[in-house]
């Protein structure tokens, strides 16, 4: 598990979520918790789930159960536990929140079919939380999205590997961090994601990036 806070802008606090905590995903080098998420897939996904590249993973799996094939990931306990910890000190010091994390947690960011296994728990976690975080951050869904839930921004970046020579082969945002909104800078296939307010103050002594 890789899980790191920084802290940045008076009134913020950067939240770094290992959303392959538990995972199959990789091929090369594996551990036990390998095992340990096939054997979470496998309660959900009766299809053959070690073999790659001849094999449906989504056959018979239709809406938000498409997530549980060996490509997305999961939040293990421990890790819950971290980020239950970290928003209770940060509303605490009366800080605003951003998360970042590779695979999306919030239904209508992205597809179904790549959202993280155990999402909701996730969800869970933030909703004890109400209005200490600002947005999410994500990415793993290459068409990229957005929402808003309970008052919380949703954004999955979309992958620069679409970024083409139309939009000069370009990829990225910059966030810019005030006291009173996030503003989203995008360049080339970003662009369709152009600004974001959280239309709430950080609640410290400022926020101003």
């Amino acid at each position: 598990m890789c899980v790191s806070v920084c802290k940045g802008s008076v009134g913020w606090r950067i939240v770094l979520l290992d959303s392959y905590d538990l995972n199959c995903i990789d091929t090369v080098e594996s551990d036990d918790t390998t095992e340990e998420a096939y054997d979470y897939l496998a309660k959900h996904n009766p299809n053959e789930l070690r073999v790659r590249g001849t094999v449906d993973w989504k056959a018979g799996l239709e809406g938000r159960n498409m997530r549980f094939v060996p490509f997305n990931g999961g939040i293990r306990p421990a890790q819950l536990a971290w980020l239950r910890k970290q928003l209770q000190e940060a509303e605490s010091a009366k800080e605003r929140v951003i998360v970042l994390a590779h695979v999306p947690i919030a239904p209508g960011s992205a597809q179904d079919v790549c959202l993280a296994w155990n999402y909701a728990e996730v969800l869970g976690v933030l909703d004890e939380h109400p209005l200490t975080v600002a947005a999410v951050f994500t990415g793993h869904d290459h068409a990229g999205g957005k929402t808003t839930r309970k008052g919380v921004h949703f954004v999955c970046l979309p992958s620069p590997l679409h970024a083409g020579p139309e939009v000069g082969e370009l990829a990225h945002s910059t966030v810019a961090v005030h006291a009173d909104r996030l503003v989203l800078h995008n360049k080339g296939f970003v662009a369709q994601l152009t600004k974001l307010k959280t239309g709430l103050t950080a609640r410290g002594k400022g926020g101003v990036a």
